[in-house]
């Protein structure tokens, strides 16, 4: 299937007749000939897969996709690293949209849609297409779905896993086509546009332009990116509502729906008021450009209209805090997620009002819907996880010589699959720089915080591999 999808952008490097053709034949080749002979010489799976066993192929198999990725461009003379080219591939298919590009636009056009296209593919998970259009696994699909999704509690849409996994694709289908067309619409050629809803819909970041989407200058391009980054941002169980019950009250009745857009509508309007006061922008301007910045971090995208490193210190600050917090469990989005933040806040609050009515039984309700106390715990654990994990790369980047805004930004950003951080890393800049073994931490970052970092840890664990 990864072969397949290689064949999309070879066809744009026929028709802009690019370099980037052979590099995207040679890809094709070396990924479908161990595919097929894998296909067809071991037998399909006759029973379910076990817990480990499903948590083994997920792991294993975005490994995969992310090292034969990277083929097309160590094919290419534009990036001549392997680790940089397995950056750049793990950037992708995470949708992180961390770059170690100098030159995006030297890159031939087939090479900047293949970069593009791996965030789409991506974005609703590699192993998720697989268990849709390959229901051979059967029973397996239901532990493939849950290692993949993490081990925050996930909404069923459907009954079985693999409908519920096509009508997310459904779902994500429709959203790319409409944005799409609007892009059209708003004056991008149909190249850009392809290329900037497949980084859209996936919050991915990755852009065909060095200045992102900052090169058009166009605002309503710019709305209309904002619109389908919160859009992407919300859980796709809603999405699916909606297209069945046709009322924007599904949106209202979902406690994360409604805290993702209150929380970027006010950090939004702390950016305002500080540029403002900054004089660094005119009122309209500073609305526009904060209201992109946030919701392009907040999503976790990473597209750019501005570089924020040049704002004021308060509004960097916060751009860390949009990059942990994250957009809503069930999304392309990254981040510790809305569901998490507001498990953590009801959690709070319950022992605040335990502490005053010591005999009261106060239970945790999310949409009107109590919470067991498994899946609070597990948001708990996560919160503990992150942070520790969070400390080490932060810590290892330091020692490895990396500056005090890289050290501090750089882990966040690829954890929680920002794409650009502070510093070194930030919107104007990128991660070509760094040494080779921080690279391949930040791939392991990109990699945990794609698959919810328990999926990917507890292969380290002795307990996982005993008998």
């Amino acid at each position: 299937m990864l072969a397949a999808s290689m064949l999309v952008p070879a066809a744009v490097g026929i028709g802009y007749r690019d370099a980037g053709l052979a590099p995207l034949l040679f890809a094709f080749l070396s990924t479908v000939i161990p595919g097929a002979a894998c296909f067809f010489a071991f037998p399909r799976p006759t029973g379910d897969l076990s817990v480990r066993e499903a948590f083994v192929l997920v792991v294993s198999l975005w490994v995969a996709v992310c090292l034969f990725g990277a083929l097309p461009f160590v094919f290419s003379s534009h990036i001549p690293l392997f680790i940089d080219a397995l950056f750049e591939s793990t950037a992708g298919f995470t949708t992180t949209g961390s770059s170690v590009l100098h030159d995006i636009e030297a890159l031939p056009a087939s090479l900047q849609f293949w970069r593009c296209f791996t965030h789409w593919l991506g974005g609703i998970g590699i192993v998720l297409l697989g268990v849709a259009v390959l229901p051979m696994l059967g029973g397996s699909g239901h532990q493939l779905y849950r290692a993949q999704s993490g081990m925050l509690k996930s909404e069923k849409i459907r009954p079985r896993v693999v409908e519920t996994v096509r009508a997310l694709w459904f779902v994500y289908v429709s959203m790319s086509l409409v944005e799409f067309i609007l892009l059209m619409f708003a004056g991008m050629n149909w190249y850009d546009a392809a290329c900037h809803t497949f980084a859209t819909v996936a919050t991915g970041g990755f852009s065909p332009r060095a200045a992102s989407v900052g090169a058009y200058n166009n605002p309503l391009i710019e709305y209309i990116i904002v619109f389908f980054m919160v859009a992407a941002s919300i859980n796709f169980a809603v999405h699916f509502q909606f297209a069945r019950q046709r009322t924007l009250s599904v949106f209202a009745r979902s406690a994360e729906a409604r805290f993702l857009v209150l929380w970027l509508l006010g950090a939004s309007l702390f950016c305002t008021l500080q540029l403002v006061e900054a004089g660094t922008y005119g009122l309209e301007e500073a609305w526009r450009k904060s209201l992109f910045m946030v919701t392009s971090i907040g999503s976790t995208t990473g597209f750019a209209v501005a570089d924020y490193n040049l704002w004021p210190a308060s509004t960097q600050v916060l751009m860390i805090l949009l990059m942990f917090v994250g957009g809503n469990a069930g999304s392309t989005s990254g981040g510790l997620k809305s569901f998490r933040i507001l498990l953590a806040m009801e959690t709070l609050s319950r022992h605040l009002k335990r502490m005053v009515e010591r005999r009261a039984v106060v239970g945790i309700r999310l949409d009107g819907q109590t919470v067991d106390e498994e899946t609070v715990q597990s948001a708990m654990q996560m919160f503990l996880l992150v942070f520790a994990f969070y400390a080490v790369c932060t810590v290892s980047l330091g020692f490895l010589g990396c500056d005090f805004l890289t050290s501090i930004s750089a882990p966040a950003a690829t954890m929680f699959g920002v794409g650009p951080g502070l510093g070194a890393v930030g919107p104007a800049g990128h991660f070509a720089d760094l040494p080779a073994v921080a690279k391949l931490l930040l791939c392991f970052c990109m990699l945990a915080g794609r698959l919810e970092f328990f999926t990917v840890l507890v292969l380290f664990t002795p307990v996982f591999w005993r008998r």
